[in-house]
């Protein structure tokens, strides 16, 4: 038994998935949809371009309603700006798609 008043809790970390599992299911499902990620944040701005990291040859199409700030915030961080390109405004979360 646990009272209220003496509880501790502790806040879990994010849990995210690795770079090489996100480039796994781009390829497997030919999109990533996140539906969760909103406005770009430190942790999976990292997390997307250590992805693109490693495909140096990937373009992505991004869509969504905070498209725009998700691209600025990956070019920000070193992504190329040849690589991102704005599919939509569109949509809940953030989408990547290939571009061929």
């Amino acid at each position: 038994y646990c009272s209220s008043a003496s509880a501790t809790y502790e806040v879990l970390p994010t849990l995210l998935p690795t770079a090489g599992t996100l480039l796994r299911q781009l390829r497997r499902d030919g999109q990533l949809q996140l539906a969760l990620v909103d406005a770009p944040n430190d942790d999976w701005s990292a997390l997307l371009v250590q992805t693109l990291r490693l495909d140096s040859t990937l373009r992505l199409g991004l869509s969504g309603i905070h498209a725009d700030a998700w691209r600025t915030a990956l070019q920000q961080q070193g992504v190329a700006a040849t690589r991102l390109q704005l599919q939509g405004s569109e949509g809940k979360g953030l989408t990547l798609q290939p571009l061929r």
